[in-house]
């Protein structure tokens, strides 16, 4: 049996296909031969061996896939126009407590999607969906009107406040618990404050107090994108990884522990045979951010 027959191999459910390349060391002269046996890292094993290398918050959200009943999220779910509302996400189907934006911040591409949101607050688009916000609460343009309070969280500022957003990260990136963790995710920024016109012949305008940052992401694997050779000490580097992708040819020290190479595939297929894994949608906690800005809604 040769080595690459090992990626053909059907295993139980939990069982991730070995990469068709390994490095094993020759055997010594005058020994007799023997089948090479690689022992197959279990799919559920990637969580501790993301603890392993630091990733916690990556280890949590995969935790809780795992533990969920199967359930596949609706494609749709993931196009513009075509996501429910927030508010209306089964909480089967959504978590807010594994994500923070303590965490969050600590990664300088989380960071710079804060700081280009907050250089968005006077732009037109962000004017524009503020005065939609204000338009489905029925506002006249008369009178004062509040919009939000800063005790609100993600989900409930997603349906009536939020004015902006940012994409970050992304596959490219260094490979960290942020990598592991959130896909090509979602910045997003909430307005609180009060819209007043104090007459007719008056201008039109929000008083912004507050602004609400929070991250909203899809935990799905409904593509096919591969995420990784590992062993349950952690995920080969980034190197190694593009290597296997592109050249078909990955060569690395093998020590003989479970290895197992990963794919969105991977995932959907242990669903199908155990019925487990539920995907989610993630919204994190709230970054509020105090603002004293008067922007003009004529």
């Amino acid at each position: 049996m040769g080595i690459s027959d090992f990626s053909r191999v059907q295993g139980s459910a939990d069982v991730l296909l070995v990469p068709k390349h390994l490095e094993i060391k020759p055997r010594p002269r005058g020994t007799p031969a023997q089948d090479i046996v690689i022992p197959r890292m279990g799919i559920s094993a990637i969580p501790a061996a993301m603890r392993q290398m630091g990733w916690t918050v990556s280890a949590a959200l995969m935790d809780r896939w795992f533990a969920s009943p199967g359930w596949a999220m609706p494609e749709e779910w993931k196009q513009q126009g075509g996501q429910p509302l927030a508010t209306r996400i089964p909480i089967a189907h959504r978590d807010t407590q594994i994500v923070s934006m303590e965490w969050a911040a600590k990664y300088a591409r989380a960071r710079s999607a804060i700081s280009t949101l907050m250089e968005k607050i006077p732009t037109a688009p962000t004017i524009l969906q503020l005065k939609r916000r204000l338009s489905t609460l029925a506002h006249d343009g008369t009178g004062v009107l509040q919009l939000g309070h800063p005790g609100m969280s993600a989900i409930q500022l997603e349906d009536m406040c939020q004015v902006n957003f940012q994409a970050f990260s992304n596959s490219w990136d260094i490979m960290d618990d942020m990598y592991g963790a959130l896909g090509r995710a979602t910045m997003k920024m909430a307005f609180v404050g009060r819209a007043i016109r104090a007459g007719a012949t008056e201008p039109y305008r929000f008083r912004l107090a507050h602004v609400g940052l929070y991250i909203r992401d899809n935990y799905d694997f409904n593509d096919d994108q591969p995420l990784g050779i590992w062993t349950e000490s952690g995920v080969l580097n980034k190197s190694e990884m593009v290597a296997n992708l592109f050249l078909d040819a990955l060569a690395f020290d093998w020590h003989g522990e479970p290895i197992g190479q990963a794919s969105n595939r991977s995932f959907r297929d242990f669903r199908a045979r155990t019925g487990r894994g539920g995907d989610f949608v993630l919204y994190s906690d709230v970054l509020w951010r105090n603002v004293d800005m008067t922007l003009d809604l004529a």
